[in-house]
């Protein structure tokens, strides 16, 4: 267990505390204020502004699901090709660099989400103030008509950020079966667009669609409810995805 521990706490330094993700963050800052930029001298607020940029389809895929997988979702592939997942996996066993690869990738993307969101507010707020009225319209703007901005902030960020873990997640698995930088990334959003569209059409309740998982706050009842059923709903599939690419990473090992 302290091998495990150790190497996710070495995985998640290199994915986060690297020049890498520096520079995938100040892209995702730059692309997210670029979204906006036309109606910051209108707005009332920075959580007004917060809520536009994902206003639109393809904002909200740039953001908690393209950008997300490329600080550290592709190192599986990148190791591969390098030749230096049967070092780790001798190192470390298959399954520890495995399961270790899939949480350090879970948390990068999450970690990644929620700080570009957060230093978006903390940007705008220099300009702007943080919060005057109520203008979301989703399940958490409850907490905006309580006049509780920090705890709304910290259910959206967290809400979205899970949408981010799961696309990294879905990126190291589609690299579990090729491992190439550019399929790990195109991939999930292949699949992301045919199950949109597969169960845009279906006849099943708007939280088990594709575009209200990723994309929307779904969900009835209280904010807590709200979040835990986003968490459970990203958790079950993030785990369904995690243990399908420990299986696939164990096969390539093993016929390495």
């Amino acid at each position: 267990m302290r091998v495990f521990i150790r190497s996710c706490r070495i995985g998640l330094a290199r994915a986060i505390l690297s020049f890498r993700f520096a520079i995938c963050l100040g892209f995702l800052l730059l692309a997210m204020l670029l979204s906006i930029w036309g109606f910051i001298a209108n707005a009332a607020d920075t959580i007004y502004l917060l809520g536009l940029t994902r206003s639109g389809t393809a904002n909200a895929i740039l953001f908690f699901c393209l950008l997300p997988t490329l600080p550290f979702a592709t190192s599986f592939a990148g190791e591969w090709n390098e030749g230096a997942v049967p070092y780790w996996a001798i190192r470390l066993g298959t399954v520890r660099y495995a399961v270790s690869k899939t949480v350090v990738t879970a948390l990068s993307g999450f970690i990644y989400s929620a700080c570009g969101m957060l230093g978006f507010v903390a940007l705008l707020s220099l300009k702007l103030p943080l919060f005057v009225r109520s203008s979301s319209g989703d399940v958490y703007s409850v907490l905006l008509d309580e006049g509780r901005p920090g705890a709304y902030l910290f259910f959206y960020v967290t809400h979205f950020a899970f949408s981010s873990a799961l696309f990294a997640v879905a990126a190291l698995w589609v690299s579990s079966f090729i491992p190439n930088v550019f399929t790990a990334i195109s991939g999930p959003l292949v699949l992301y667009f045919m199950l949109h569209r597969l169960t845009s059409t279906l006849d099943i309740p708007n939280a088990f669609k594709a575009g209200a998982i990723v994309e929307q706050v779904a969900g009835n009842g209280s904010c807590g409810q709200a979040l835990a059923q986003k968490a459970i709903t990203a958790g079950l599939l993030m785990l369904v995805l995690g243990v399908w690419t420990v299986h696939n990473i164990r096969k390539k090992v093993r016929h390495a």
